[in-house]
């Protein structure tokens, strides 16, 4: 769902002047990154990218504390997601 519409202009540099409302609402500031992304149909996505030292915290710790095989398959499994996770939040990772 678009909640939002703004044009702006492509200067002389190929830059663009990102819309306060929209840079607020990814929490943006100088130096921050963004992930560009185009649909088939043409669309642009914009996301912010996250870095590990923003992500640190935001999944839940990992279950250390098994010893058997199983314990190893479950911790490799955890691993594998929360990787994909960050990929994903950073525009990396497509499911399909």
């Amino acid at each position: 769902m678009v909640t939002a519409y703004h044009k702006t202009e492509l200067n002389k540099d190929n830059q663009l002047a990102m819309p306060d409302d929209i840079r607020q609402r990814l929490k943006l500031k100088a130096g921050d990154s963004v992930v560009w992304s185009i649909g088939d149909d043409g669309s642009v996505r914009i996301r912010r990218h996250y870095t590990v030292e923003e992500l640190a915290g935001s999944l839940p710790p990992l279950n250390r504390h098994v010893d058997d095989d199983f314990g190893n398959i479950i911790r490799e499994a955890m691993d594998e997601h929360a990787d994909q996770v960050v990929a994903r939040m950073n525009g990396e990772y497509d499911d399909e």
